[in-house]
């Protein structure tokens, strides 16, 4: 009969720990690799009263999809305790139309500088060179020329 209880007890643990409103215990934090490093995000988390260590990423900058509400422009953190959701955003993409990560800088490569490399360390939204006083600045978008008319 303990036996027996014992199992039933153990299946009722297991079947709380798998329901979506079971809450987590005091010792799941969240890898301290996986939580926000932003002060202003942190900030903004510490004010709603919201331990920083349950916090991890949920949606991550991304290639523009409507359905999955991926955006280069915003990504939305999760407390795993209370499921409170935090919605950050950039006025800048933070990939590019390809959902590659943003990498702003320039190298040099004899009087010319670049802001792209060869393999993509360094990688932005537009390609620009700057050799002497010239510059050449190709914007990179994934707008469609939708009503864009050309002067024959």
């Amino acid at each position: 009969m303990k036996k027996r209880l014992l199992f039933i007890a153990l299946i009722g643990v297991v079947l709380m720990a798998l329901s979506p409103s079971f809450s987590l215990a005091l010792d799941d934090k969240v890898a301290k690799y996986k939580q926000p490093k932003d002060d202003k995000l942190i900030g903004v988390i510490n004010e709603a009263g919201v331990d920083i260590e349950y916090v991890e990423l949920e949606t991550d900058y991304g290639k523009r999809d409507k359905e999955k509400d991926i955006s280069p422009y915003s990504r939305v953190w999760k407390d795993n305790k209370s499921n409170k959701r935090f919605f950050e955003t950039s006025q800048l993409p933070m990939v590019d139309a390809d959902g590659q990560p943003i990498n702003v800088g320039f190298i040099q490569v004899g009087e010319s500088f670049y802001n792209e490399t060869i393999g993509g360390s360094l990688n932005n939204v537009f390609y620009a060179e700057i050799n002497g006083t010239a510059v050449t600045l190709t914007a990179k978008s994934d707008q469609p020329n939708v009503g864009l008319l050309l002067a024959p």
